[in-house]
């Protein structure tokens, strides 16, 4: 099961995360992390709940391990290179699970959000509240 976590720059539920990993792990014997590979947030703290439990890193979901980790970074560091990266994350996933900071919602975790909302289940967290898509 291809799985994306995705969210904000500014939070780093780790908590969260880990109870999240504990839950898809106990679903699904085979389980890809799809994430953005962003150095902070909710990327960070994804990426590192999967190598602290030994998840491991593939360039692409077509990897056969039990357990691993893609993360798509950026090609640019420009808007559009952002949002592309987001519908390759919703493109690759069967699932999406997305964590918001409080107060506004994020507008890359939201592009996210509505590119996979079309086609797979999505689950977004929110001012500790856990809303199914």
């Amino acid at each position: 099961m291809n799985v994306g976590i995705v969210g904000s720059r500014r939070y780093r539920p780790v908590g969260l995360i880990g109870r999240l990993l504990d839950q898809l792990e106990d679903a699904y014997p085979l389980l890809t992390i799809v994430s953005g590979g962003e150095p902070t947030g909710v990327d960070n703290a994804v990426a590192e709940a999967c190598r602290a439990r030994g998840y491991h890193e593939c360039s692409d979901r077509l990897c056969t391990r039990r357990r691993h980790l893609v993360e798509h970074l950026p090609t640019e560091k420009k808007r559009a290179a952002y949002f592309a990266r987001n519908t390759l994350i919703a493109k690759d996933s069967q699932e999406l699970y997305a964590f918001y900071a409080p107060g506004p919602l994020s507008p890359g975790t939201t592009d996210t959000v509505m590119k996979a909302d079309s086609h797979i289940p999505v689950w977004t967290h929110h001012e500790g509240e856990w809303v199914h898509n």
